[in-house]
């Protein structure tokens, strides 16, 4: 059927052939190109397979590259992620096959403007199959090649528990690919002292050095590289919302010099947790530094999940570390039942505030932050800051090993971790129920 369809859309004046996604005729393309090449008509599609097949070209996705980031969701799936906390997203990795080979024959004057044999990603012309991009399957393990040796440039906000996890799991991800620091790996860090307009300096510096590649850690080092790095290559992680950044209008079209992995914190289950802790509860207090692009996302998202569940979320915004232990007091006087903080950089440089003032006005702390929970939380339902990290360093590996950033979709790996503080639940009188306590990580009752 396929076949005459094509043959009656040609004796209807068609002058070329396109085939959309349809499975039917995707199945029978062999067909559809041998009918138009009867009528001496072009064919063009969305499904890029074999360059040589007979069609004039194909723009569509490179779907090895989907289903790599496929396999990369199923993994985070297996590895125990929520489901419901990864997005559905439409992500085409742009991938164009030009034949002109199969001008020859057409009844039109067809050609091939020079921008567009420029653009794709594989030509076929007299002298063979040419791809610009290597062949991501025979690309083989990442590995460090002998004898050479590298430096990046490692920028952060501030020492703190959760961006040393992350850096552990990235350097510890690069040294199994055979990156090792002292070695052939050389690592420069650079923080801003928990002050944002530290940030651009130090991204200037490392954009002007003999860095092969930066690697910015949290949101506000992000967004600074966004606008302040014009040389090297980026790799984030340790990041909520690379979107919300600045660094790209989807996880495919971004930032041609950045590219990383972020990690969206599970909003709705720490709600969810409140509620458990809490019954009944009615508001909750956060403050966050308006500045950062990651925490305005998050609270954003937090203040529509919270009404949906009939919670007040009180928020206040702070612009610096010192303006914290009020801000937190002044919570304490809206009749709030609990804190809820998330990992806003400027709030958690300043966390045993926080901490203090909750134990004070006797309301339980909860954090999106796992590494902090010893510093006076009861609860942390938040992302392992290490996993994080050590999926980081396979875009950190690929992009010192030449792969062009803009051709690395960005990934959102986030591992669901609960820890629970018993010490702090006995001080409050708190009982943990069995669903959190079923897939928490206890610290030390001391």
């Amino acid at each position: 059927g396929v076949g005459e369809a094509v043959a009656s859309l040609a004796s209807r004046g068609a002058q070329a052939i396109w085939v959309g996604g349809d499975v039917t005729v995707v199945v029978a393309i062999d067909t559809v190109i041998a009918a138009a090449r009867k009528a001496h008509i072009p064919v063009f599609t969305l499904t890029p397979d074999k360059p040589d097949r007979g069609t004039l070209f194909d723009a569509g996705a490179d779907f090895y590259r989907v289903g790599l980031q496929v396999g990369e969701l199923a993994a985070q799936v297996l590895r125990g992620v929520d489901p419901r906390q990864i997005p559905i997203e439409n992500i085409v990795p742009q991938y164009l096959v030009v034949n002109a080979l199969a001008l020859k024959g057409l009844k039109d004057p067809w050609y091939i403007p020079d921008e567009l044999r420029a653009k794709a990603s594989v030509l076929v012309n007299e002298k063979g199959i040419h791809s610009r991009m290597a062949p991501q399957a025979a690309q083989g393990p990442l590995r460090a090649p002998p004898g050479k040796k590298f430096k990046i440039g490692l920028a952060f906000f501030a020492p703190e528990p959760g961006a040393e996890s992350c850096m552990q799991g990235l350097l510890d991800g690069l040294k199994k690919m055979g990156f090792e620091e002292g070695k052939n790996l050389t690592v420069q860090k650079a923080h801003a002292n928990g002050e944002i307009p530290n940030l651009t300096p130090i991204m200037q510096n490392f954009d002007n050095s003999d860095v092969d590649l930066i690697v910015a850690m949290t949101t506000p080092c992000l967004t600074a590289a966004c606008t302040t790095v014009k040389n090297k290559p980026v790799v984030f992680t340790y990041v909520y919302d690379p979107i919300a950044a600045g660094a790209g209008k989807t996880m495919d079209d971004h930032l041609p010099n950045i590219t990383g992995v972020g990690s969206f914190p599970p909003v709705e289950d720490t709600i969810k947790a409140i509620q458990q802790l809490v019954p009944g509860v009615k508001a909750v207090g956060t403050l966050y530094n308006s500045s950062e692009a990651n925490s305005r996302k998050v609270v954003s998202v937090a203040r529509e999940l919270s009404r949906k569940h009939g919670i007040k979320l009180e928020e206040i915004a702070i612009t610096n570390t010192s303006e914290v232990y009020q801000a937190a007091q002044t919570l304490t006087s809206r009749n709030i039942q609990a804190f809820w903080i998330t990992g806003d950089n400027t709030a958690l440089q300043a966390f045993s505030g926080i901490a203090k003032v909750a134990a004070q006005a006797r309301l339980p702390l909860i954090i999106n932050d796992p590494e902090f929970t010893d510093q006076g939380a009861v609860l942390a339902v938040g992302i392992g800051w290490y996993e994080t990290g050590l999926a980081a360093s396979k875009r950190v590996a690929q992009v010192l090993l030449g792969q062009n950033p803009r051709d690395l979709p960005f990934q959102n790996v986030a591992v669901r971790k609960l820890v629970v503080n018993p010490k702090v639940a006995r001080e409050l009188g708190i009982t943990f129920p069995a669903e959190i306590l079923d897939d928490a990580e206890k610290l030390p009752d001391r």
